[in-house]
């Protein structure tokens, strides 16, 4: 935050340029056409859509200002990016979609573990955030937006990846998946707990389909016990 406040637009646009111009296939780019044949494709555009018409009809003030246009730019490469060049890598080899979510798992695990820490034993940087969990970041909701990456990667390994772990392995990632919730609760911010919520409830009604439904009793006693006085 120190080094980089307010210059992060600046990094991703050289960065991201950078990896578009080494992933970039011109043949492919010449017969270029979007498909929309899927759900994924469509919710993703959709959103899209909704974020464009929210900033022009609501928040035009975004426009006025050559920041904002070097923003808007990093938002661009970072969509093409994680919604297209990074997908399509993952998908044609299997192994790197594996490693990809050990990193971000295991670095949910680290900043969740470094942020319960330094919380429990009362070390905060920036004493107008004591009372909640910071880690390495400097706003309690930026920390949270790291967790609600990482919880839902964690879970899929422990389960996905359960039959292959050992002990060892299946004890780690109950582990981490443990930290790192706990970690969310601490952060106290409503959006990251409802978006995990909400997170973990698509995954288990995908996973689990119609066995999904015994998990209601026990969601309807965790909400009021735990969850409502971390909400409050």
């Amino acid at each position: 935050q120190t080094f980089f406040s307010g210059k992060e637009s600046l990094i991703i646009l050289f960065l991201g340029s950078l990896i578009l111009v080494l992933s970039f296939d011109f043949l492919k780019f010449l017969s270029f056409y979007i498909k929309f044949n899927n759900l994924e494709s469509k919710l993703i555009f959709f959103l899209i859509l909704l974020i464009a018409y929210a900033t022009i009809f609501h928040n035009s003030i975004e426009f006025e200002k050559f920041n904002s246009a070097l923003i808007w730019g990093s938002y661009v490469i970072l969509i093409l990016i994680y919604f297209y060049i990074i997908p399509k890598l993952l998908i044609e080899f299997p192994k790197i979609f594996t490693t990809f979510l050990n990193i971000v798992s295991n670095f949910g695990f680290v900043f969740s573990f470094v942020g319960l820490v330094m919380f429990f034993a009362n070390i905060h940087p920036l004493a107008e955030y004591s009372y909640v969990m910071l880690s390495l970041i400097n706003h309690p909701n930026n920390t949270s937006m790291v967790i609600t990456i990482t919880l839902i990667p964690t879970l899929y390994l422990l389960i996905g990846k359960w039959h292959i772990f050992t002990s060892i392995g299946k004890s780690f990632y109950i582990f981490s998946f443990l930290i790192q919730l706990v970690g969310q609760l601490f952060t106290y911010t409503r959006a990251g707990m409802i978006a995990s919520s909400v997170g973990l409830m698509i995954f288990f009604i995908f996973y689990y389909r119609g066995k999904s439904l015994y998990m209601i009793p026990f969601v309807i006693l965790f909400i009021p016990l735990l969850g409502l006085a971390f909400f409050q």
